[in-house]
Formats: C-alpha cells, sequence, structure tokens
C-alpha cells in the first residue's frame, strides 16, 4: 500500500504566509489533506516541517527534509528513503477531493509500475499528484547530487506511466499560490 506523501517544506513566497496553515473555516490545509489521506485508508507522512503544535492526528508522521532546499525532488527523496511507494502531493491542494484520491490509488493498483505514476491534466503532467517507487530513488540522487531538482525532468527521463486524469477531476488539483488564488477559493469563485 502506497503512504500519502504531503509535501510541506516550501517557503511559500508568493502567499506572502504558510500555505499550509491556509484556513477557510474547514481546518488548516494541511490538516484537511492528512485527514483525506487517512478517510481513504492510507498511512500518512508529511515531509519538510515539524508536527504543528496542538495537531490532533497523531497517526501522521513527520518528517524533516533530509537535506532542505532542495524542492519537491528532496522531499521525495527524504520520503523514499523510509518507505515506498508513495503518493506525492503538495500542501497547497486546497479542493482535493475524496474521490481524486481514491481515482489515483485505484489507478496506482491497476498499473505495473517501474518508476511511478504519473497523472496528466489537458496534456500536461501533474508531478504532485503522481506516485513513485523506490526503483527511482538512485536517479533522484544523482540528479539532486549534480544540481537538477526538477520533478518534470524525471518523469520525462524515467520509466514512468502516465494516465490522463479524468476531466471532472481536474478541479480537485487545483493549488493556492497567491493571495487572490486564496480568496477566490476561500470564496468558492
Amino acid at each position: 500500500m502506497p503512504t500519502l506523501t504531503i509535501l510541506a517544506g516550501g517557503g511559500s513566497i508568493r502567499m506572502g504566509r504558510d500555505k499550509a496553515q491556509l484556513d477557510d473555516g474547514h481546518g488548516p490545509l494541511l490538516a484537511r489533506l492528512a485527514a483525506l489521506g487517512l478517510h481513504c485508508d492510507l498511512p500518512v507522512q508529511v515531509v519538510g516541517r515539524p508536527r504543528p503544535h496542538g495537531w490532533q492526528l497523531p497517526e501522521v508522521e513527520f518528517i524533516p527534509d533530509d537535506d532542505p532546499g532542495q524542492g519537491p525532488l528532496g522531499g521525495l527523496a527524504t520520503a523514499l528513503a523510509r518507505t515506498a511507494p508513495v503518493l506525492l502531493i503538495a500542501c497547497d491542494l486546497a479542493a482535493l477531493t475524496p474521490r481524486a484520491l481514491t481515482w489515483l490509488i485505484r489507478t496506482v493498483a491497476e498499473q505495473p509500475l517501474h518508476d511511478g505514476l504519473v497523472t496528466e491534466r489537458d496534456g500536461l503532467i501533474e508531478p504532485l499528484f503522481a506516485c513513485y517507487t523506490a526503483r527511482c530513488r538512485s536517479q533522484i540522487s544523482q540528479r539532486l547530487a549534480s544540481g537538477q531538482r526538477a520533478l518534470h525532468r524525471l518523469i520525462a527521463d524515467g520509466d514512468f506511466r502516465h494516465v490522463a486524469l479524468p476531466t471532472p477531476l481536474w478541479p480537485a488539483l487545483a493549488n493556492i499560490n497567491t493571495p487572490e488564488e486564496w480568496r477566490r477559493f476561500a470564496h468558492g469563485s
């Protein structure tokens, strides 16, 4: 069974405040995403930050980045050093639904995996709604050692299954990067 891995180590520079703690009245994004993973019967780990004070989900593991500042690829390396495979998501997937996550879980279970499985939306890859296996660990280590931190290059050069995300699920992958995007999401527009 894969582990849901939530990347939460970014600086939230465009947002100007911690995206993982954004709350639209239904709880902080990070807590909502972790609860969603638990609801889907997945083990859940958060990479890139310590457990927040007052955290209410004791079954969620918090793991500091092994090599901070290496972006999502570094967070993936940290996750895969502890468990595999991982379903990788970002902490700013504010609209992620049980339906979308269940679809990914089923799709991964139905596919033979090599390096992993990446979803595509409108012909573009979604590296932060994907599954990565232990097989790609050495590629990740080599890339990080040479200063290459792009997940999309790992996917392009690796042996990943590509699966189109069903169109009705596209809105579930809307991520939040700016205060304006957050306002639109929080106000339902």
